[in-house]
């Protein structure tokens, strides 16, 4: 008599159900992911105050004019792209001209999420100045 070798292999609802279960575990996965907060307002104010400060020194030390772009993807200086806070939409593009003597003129620069308005404030002379909601 030839013996018969039971084969050893996980049954149709074995594999469905290990297959459901990974998947349910891959759903959730993508589903809760961290997800990458951006830019927070006052990283970007900090970034801006950096960007800001530099430019002024290099305005003053080559003695040329230095400008900061403000365009609808982010604040740009020197080819560099700092984007703006997430959600945050400004309103209307605008430069900011640093004169060799580190003059700059006051000007608004405005960002808009949802109702609120964020504004930054250049202040007469030497440029300093203020973020405000």
């Amino acid at each position: 008599m030839l013996k018969v070798r039971k084969k050893q292999a996980f049954t149709l609802v074995e594999t469905l159900v290990v297959m459901s279960t990974t998947a349910l575990i891959v759903m959730l996965a993508i589903t809760y992911r961290p997800r990458d907060g951006g830019v927070k307002p006052q990283q970007f104010e900090e970034a801006f105050a950096s960007v800001y400060a530099s430019a002024k020194t290099r305005a003053q030390s080559k003695e040329q004019e230095q400008v900061i772009n403000f365009n609808q993807d982010g604040m740009v200086d020197q080819g560099q792209i700092l984007p703006y806070p997430n959600g945050y939409q400004i309103i209307k593009t605008k430069k900011i001209r640093i004169s060799p003597s580190g003059f700059v003129s006051p000007q608004t620069i405005s960002w808009q999420t949802g109702k609120v308005i964020w504004k930054l404030i250049i202040q007469f002379g030497g440029g300093s100045y203020r973020f405000t909601k």
